[in-house]
């Protein structure tokens, strides 16, 4: 209400429900609502609702935006974790609604992932982009642009750390899947199958995303291929084709090798049976809670430091 979340508390509900179910304090630290986000709570009111209140009977869920001007915070923060609150509760993803705070906090900063936007622009455009593929056509809303009281009946927020980069979420596989066939159903990609033999290489481009750790990747990919009898690599930087071109791209390879980073989600909506190859420093090991955990693709890690067995792995990754 007017900028703030107030939890109303019915008190004629005292001997129409278990005293467990009713909340007369969430207290200062009741929950996270992203990922980065300091712990809150709304401001618990006795009573009822105002009756001029707008009431919404759908499902809403609400994420505060972390670094969601990065794809893949984006994806494993604020979308994701969306599939993984619905589960638990059991409730519809068809229907569904996201609500968001955020993304003005990122400022005028210039945006290291899209050239000429800031980092609130991009984080913006990620929402109204990339939302849809996991709400079933439905945009996400920000807070800004609700009218000044509107009330919630089913209200779902804390999914954003709880199943967040940080968390181990052990259904993650699960979740995974379901947002790999909403997103390749609506870009009608679900017929696109991998070539025999085919690798992709998946290309940080200096400046975006971060400098490339390994500047020579599509040359030694290729060399290592000449050598054991397999067609050379397809090498693309993710940055530079649409969603839809870098879904079916991934789709179409059966070994996928990204250097650590955003790059290296794209793979997690490649075909059952791919193998991906992630390579970062041994510091760079924050993505073994997510990559490591799904399971429609093969996953290896190795360091830069250990180039010489990335032709072991190619060579795994085509024969197994």
């Amino acid at each position: 209400m007017n900028g703030s979340f107030v939890f109303y508390q019915d008190v004629t509900l005292r001997n129409a429900v278990p005293p467990y179910f009713m909340i007369d304090s969430f207290g200062q630290d009741f929950v996270k609502a992203g990922y980065r986000d300091e712990h809150w709570s709304p401001l618990v009111v006795s009573g009822s609702a105002p009756s001029d209140a707008v009431f919404d009977n759908n499902i809403w869920l609400f994420t505060k935006s972390s670094y969601s001007d990065n794809f893949g915070h984006l994806l494993i923060d604020d979308l994701m974790p969306v599939l993984s609150a619905l589960t638990v509760f059991g409730l519809p993803s068809k229907g569904s609604n996201l609500l968001y705070d955020g993304c003005v906090d990122l400022g005028s900063v210039p945006s290291p992932y899209i050239a000429n936007r800031t980092r609130s622009q991009v984080c913006f455009e990620n929402y109204r982009k990339y939302s849809p593929f996991f709400l079933h056509g439905k945009t996400a809303v920000h807070v800004s642009e609700l009218p000044a009281k509107k009330c919630f009946s089913t209200f779902i927020v804390g999914q954003s750390s709880a199943f967040s980069l940080r968390s181990l979420d052990l259904q993650r596989a699960s979740t995974v899947r379901k947002a790999r066939s909403l997103v390749v159903n609506a870009l009608g990609l679900r017929e696109e199958q991998h070539t025999l033999n085919s690798t992709l290489v998946l290309l940080k481009r200096d400046g975006f995303q971060g400098p490339p750790g390994w500047p020579s990747l599509c040359n030694d990919v290729n060399q290592f291929l000449v050598t054991l009898n397999l067609p050379l690599a397809t090498c693309v930087y993710p940055v530079d084709l649409s969603f839809a071109d870098q879904v079916r791209a991934v789709r179409k390879a059966r070994a996928i090798v990204a250097e650590h980073g955003t790059v290296a989600y794209t793979a997690l909506f490649a075909n059952d049976g791919a193998k991906l190859i992630v390579i970062g420093s041994s510091s760079e090991l924050k993505e073994v809670q997510i990559l490591l955990f799904i399971s429609h693709i093969r996953v290896w890690y190795m360091t830069r430091e250990q180039k010489d067995d990335l032709r072991g792995l190619l060579y795994l990754a085509h024969v197994q």
